[in-house]
C-alpha cells in the first residue's frame, strides 16, 4: 500500500466507522465508504488490547500484504476499514489471507 491510498485522517477514519455499513467474521470487521475518487483508500486499526506495539505492527503489516496482493476484491470509489481482532493472534498468515478475502467477497454480493 502506497501513502496515498491509506486513511489517514483522523476525523475522516471515524467518519468511516460511524457512517459507513459494517460487516464481520471470526478476525475482521471492515467499514466502507462511498467516496468520488476513483481509487480505493484503506485503513487499518488495531487496538491495544491485541498486544504489545511489535505484535500490533505485525499484525497491520500482515494486513497491508493482503489488501496488496488481492486488490481485485475492493471496489474503487469506495474506502476501507479495516479492524483487527484478537483471534487473528493465533492463527497463521494464510488463514487470514482467506478470511479477509472471503468477508470482501461476501460484501460485493
Amino acid at each position: 500500500m502506497k501513502k496515498y491510498e491509506r486513511v489517514n485522517n483522523k476525523e475522516y477514519f471515524n467518519k468511516i466507522i460511524k457512517e459507513g455499513p459494517s460487516i464481520n467474521n471470526k478476525y475482521f470487521v471492515v467499514h466502507n465508504l462511498k467516496t468520488n475518487n476513483y481509487n480505493f483508500k484503506s485503513g487499518i486499526a488495531v487496538g491495544k488490547t491485541i498486544g504489545k506495539a511489535h505484535i500490533r505492527n505485525k499484525l497491520k503489516r500482515q494486513v497491508r500484504a493482503i489488501i496488496d496482493s488481492n486488490r481485485f476484491i475492493f471496489q474503487n470509489y469506495q474506502d476501507y476499514i479495516i479492524i483487527v481482532k484478537k483471534p487473528c493472534l493465533n492463527e497463521n498468515y494464510e488463514v487470514l489471507v482467506d478470511s479477509l478475502v472471503k468477508l470482501m467477497e461476501g460484501r460485493k454480493k
